[in-house]
């Protein structure tokens, strides 16, 4: 031991001192036995919180076995990807739609992002991490992640009734527009026929501007139980959240989501989109075969909420992983487990034959819920000119997905249930791998 060794601990310092008061100043030495007890106990107490928390540390130390399993986990992650990444270019190619961009996230980690083909016929230039595509209607997620944000913050509620913020908000059964609530806007469970003035949003007028024909439209039901899927009505939450706010939808949008996230290319309107230069084009499928380019347009920049954001395959990663758990000093797992809890099921409706195992499917708020054999899947896919968008997380298997198009096309139908299908089987491999074996494997 050297001088430094011996003077880093207390104990010995305590000793040094009473063995000077010993020999110098000649104190009894039945009289210091006694105070060394008690320097001893007030040592120990002192110190006692720093060896509970080395414990402590040592006990959440990753052991051997566990070292080896997440290394032959990321190495069979690497591998899935590489295959994966020449499975999609080959769908892509088959399905003939000229660009995508795909992100994957596993157990909150952006493990995979990557651009496909190109973003416009008549320009040729690549589809890269930053290109912009079109959400469509994944910016109903996106919405009702800010709502329950505000809402656990205390700034709004999910009764809040429709009526008390547009009072020009009626229907056919007055009483019934009385009861109507954030959460039947949000869940599409309201009571109006599906896609209730989707053709006037297309057109350009506000949501606002429409609440007055509603009077004249039949209900299918009473709210809360029936679902149909709307657009219109979904966006009638913009004008709640600023009255509730005294601020604006997007800039609420830019300030607790995008920017907090990292979402940096992410956007709300159709002049950002072209100013930013890196954007996809639209594209439609040719009779005679191919796609060609079709001209931007404007629809749904006037119901943002409901279908009118814009973001890169980099700012879905992030996104993504708020969706995991990963930024939960922005949204928390009580907001997220809001929007992901079943509200209304939608099992009028027949378009998930691609899901294999499908036992029931609902909505939460902005959210789809697939219920599989053997998991909950929280779903949304989007369109909106002529862009697809597909975006899905698994929290049992802990992955996430989000796939972007810049044209309709067959593969956009199946790309998220046979990725999660095909991530399934293969953490089932890795699930076999023998103890022993993983960790010879880490230690080598």
């Amino acid at each position: 031991m050297n001088q430094w060794d011996f003077f880093s601990n207390p104990l010995n310092i305590a000793l040094l001192v009473i063995d000077n008061c010993v020999r110098i100043h000649r104190i009894p030495r039945y009289y210091i036995a006694g105070c060394m007890k008690l320097i001893r106990l007030f040592i120990l107490l002192a110190l006692a919180p720093l060896f509970v928390t080395c414990h402590r540390h040592q006990e959440h130390l990753p052991t051997p076995e566990q070292i080896a399993a997440e290394k032959l986990k990321n190495e069979r992650v690497e591998g899935f990807l590489k295959s994966y990444e020449k499975l999609f270019a080959e769908q892509l190619s088959k399905a003939g739609c000229p660009g995508a961009a795909v992100a994957i996230v596993v157990d909150s980690s952006i493990v995979w992002t990557k651009g496909f083909g190109i973003r416009a016929a008549s320009t040729g230039q690549p589809v890269d991490e930053h290109t912009l595509f079109r959400l469509g209607s994944l910016s109903k997620g996106v919405t009702s992640v800010l709502v329950s944000k505000l809402v656990h913050q205390g700034k709004m509620s999910w009764g809040d009734h429709v009526k008390e913020y547009i009072h020009s908000f009626t229907m056919a059964d007055t009483s019934q527009a009385g009861r109507v609530s954030i959460a039947h806007l949000l869940s599409h469970s309201t009571g109006l026929p599906r896609h209730t003035f989707t053709d006037l949003i297309e057109g350009g007028l506000q949501s606002v501007d429409i609440v007055d024909r509603l009077s004249k439209v039949p209900l299918i039901g009473k709210e809360g139980k029936a679902f149909a899927y709307q657009n219109f009505a979904f966006s009638l939450i913009e004008n709640i959240v600023q009255q509730k706010t005294a601020t604006s939808f997007v800039d609420l949008l830019r300030n607790e989501i995008f920017q907090p996230a990292a979402m940096l290319d992410a956007n709300t309107n159709f002049e950002q989109y072209v100013a930013s230069g890196n954007y996809a084009h639209p594209h439609r499928a040719a009779k005679s075969g191919g796609f060609i380019e079709m001209p931007l347009n404007e629809k749904y920049y006037n119901a943002v909420s409901a279908g009118g954001i814009n973001a890169s395959i980099a700012d879905m990663s992030h996104w993504l992983q708020l969706l995991m758990g990963q930024y939960e000093e922005i949204v928390t797992d009580s907001m997220l487990s809001d929007v992901f809890t079943p509200v209304v099921n939608t099992g009028n409706e027949n378009r998930f034959r691609a899901w294999d195992g499908l036992k029931e499917s609902y909505y939460g708020y902005g959210w789809r819920i697939m219920e599989l054999s053997d998991r909950k899947v929280m779903y949304h896919g989007g369109s909106v000119n002529d862009f697809r968008t597909e975006i899905a997380i698994d929290p049992v298997s802990g992955v996430g997905i989000c796939v972007m198009f810049n044209g309709q096309n067959n593969l956009a139908g199946h790309v998220v249930p046979d990725f999660l299908e095909l991530w399934k089987k293969a953490m089932a491999e890795e699930a076999k791998d023998d103890a022993p074996e993983a960790v010879n494997a880490a230690q080598n």
